[in-house]
């Protein structure tokens, strides 16, 4: 027989796997950071090359759904895939997710240590807090997976600026007539 607290503990097990896939983490990071005043053009771009697009790679399920969704009546070939559409998807897919996680779960992705005197929120899902409670620790991972996400960007092209900087200057494409 399965109980309310197993299907809750197989719901924040399955967040946790998809909270930590890379592919979501990283399509969801991005919207928060292009949607952000608070980040520039240059962030935007590095996060553009080096993490949203490669993570289209690994996003079947996200753009069969937006092509299934995008067909006039279901007639195959009549549908457009928006790239909005599937940001926003995968940020729902994040919300959802965090919502079946513990504090604990919360505390321990963004690298927040507890003090112990907190032991009983720790526990306490996040479906089960208070709106404003939920929104404050969401908030909290989206700013720090946003972040991560960035510097993660960053490091990448710094990465390929100090393997391939001296190439490009040495022996630069050839430009069209």
């Amino acid at each position: 027989m399965v109980t309310d607290e197993q299907t809750k503990e197989d719901a924040r097990t399955h967040a946790l796997e998809v909270l930590k896939n890379p592919v979501y983490s990283s399509l969801s990071a991005y919207k928060n950071i292009s949607d952000s005043k608070d980040f520039g053009e240059i962030d935007n771009e590095v996060m553009d090359k080096y993490l949203y697009l490669p993570s289209l790679k690994g996003a079947n399920d996200l753009l069969i759904k937006q092509i299934l969704n995008s067909r006039d009546k279901g007639k195959r070939l009549t549908g457009n895939i928006n790239e909005q559409k599937i940001l926003e998807e995968s940020e729902a897919i994040t919300y959802k997710n965090l919502l079946n996680l513990k504090v604990q779960d919360i505390a321990d992705l963004t690298g927040i240590k507890l003090d112990k005197k907190y032991k009983q929120q720790a526990d306490k899902y996040l479906s089960d807090l208070k709106k404003d409670e939920q929104g404050i620790l969401i908030e909290t991972y989206n700013a720090y997976a946003s972040r991560i996400a960035l510097a993660t960007a960053m490091t990448l092209n710094s990465q390929d600026i100090a393997q391939n900087g001296l190439e490009r200057i040495l022996n630069p494409p050839a430009q069209a007539e």
